[in-house]
Order: structure tokens, then C-alpha cells, then sequence
């Protein structure tokens, strides 16, 4: 499980590795995968350093934070024109604007896995799922130089103009 924050403010790092983090009035210590909050005294660091550092390798082996993110060959110009050429929704499903995809693209470039919202009817779903099964393999997402396992979220429109340059 990951845990994101926005908007975080990086104010040190203390001698036994603990990371201090400030969001408005709140100071927690991050270590390994454990958060407390408890406060620590405040240091200065690097924060793009400590931000990197902080992105820890996830109990799954699936990354949510990668440096190099996974990417379909030949980029997004080459995914919206694959996925236009190749979508075929069933004239008679019911409107429907986008379904969100989140792919697992495997450390080969494989998609290992795919989980979606529910936004539209099982025609639609089934005809996504065709599509992105038959796509080749994507390059690998990297962190701290190693290829890695990680997510990818996909929007997919029922509007082909959208996938248009």
C-alpha cells in the first residue's frame, strides 16, 4: 500500500535516517515503511534528495512512483494512435465518457496486470481489455537505474477525437 502526499514540505533528515516532513501544523517522521507523528527536530537537506529517497520500494515489488515512467514504444503520440485505430465500441452500449485503466507493466515490458473502474457497460470493458491485450510490449518503468515493475493509469474515451494530435 502507498501512501501519497501532496503538497509536502521536506524539513530535514536526522541522524538515524528519519525523514522530517511538515503539511501545514502536522510533522511526522518517516521510517523504512512506518510513519509517526511524532515531531523531531527540524534540519535542512536537499529536498529533491530526500523525496527520492523517500519513495521506497513497495512490498509487492510494484512500483507506484517510478523516476522513468513506463511508456508504450514510440510514446503517447503512438499509444492515442494505436488505441484510435483499434478501439471498436459496440454501436448500441450505452453513453459513457472515459474508463480509467491501471496497467502493471512488468520489468520485460509485458502488462501483467489491469484493474478499471466500472464507468462502463461489460461490451465496452470487454472491448478494452481486447485491445490492450494485443499491444506490444511497452518499455519498462526505471528508479535509481533498475528496471522496475510499475503502474500505469490509462484513460480510455468513448470520443476517438481525443486520441487526435
Amino acid at each position: 500500500m502507498a501512501v501519497v502526499c501532496l503538497n509536502l514540505k521536506v524539513e530535514g533528515k536526522s541522524n538515524d535516517n528519519l525523514y522530517v516532513i511538515s503539511d501545514c501544523d502536522t510533522t511526522v517522521q518517516v521510517k523504512n515503511d512506518s510513519v509517526k507523528s511524532e515531531s523531531v527536530p527540524k534540519q535542512s537537506v536537499n529536498s529533491d534528495e530526500v523525496i527520492r529517497e523517500l519513495i521506497l520500494p513497495p512490498e509487492d515489488g510494484i512500483y507506484d512512483f517510478v523516476e522513468k515512467l513506463p511508456s508504450y514504444p514510440g510514446g503517447i503520440p503512438a499509444l492515442k494512435e494505436y488505441l484510435k485505430e483499434n478501439l471498436n465500441f459496440p454501436e448500441d452500449t450505452k453513453r459513457w465518457d472515459r474508463v480509467i485503466f491501471e496497467l502493471v507493466i512488468d520489468t520485460d515490458g509485458s502488462i501483467i496486470r489491469k484493474r478499471y473502474d466500472n464507468s462502463a457497460e461489460p461490451a465496452v470493458i470487454e472491448e478494452i481489455i481486447r485491445v490492450i491485450d494485443a499491444m506490444p510490449k511497452w518499455n519498462p518503468g526505471k528508479h535509481k537505474g533498475k528496471i522496475v515493475k510499475a503502474r500505469y493509469v490509462l484513460p480510455i474515451f468513448s470520443d476517438k477525437k481525443k486520441y487526435e494530435n
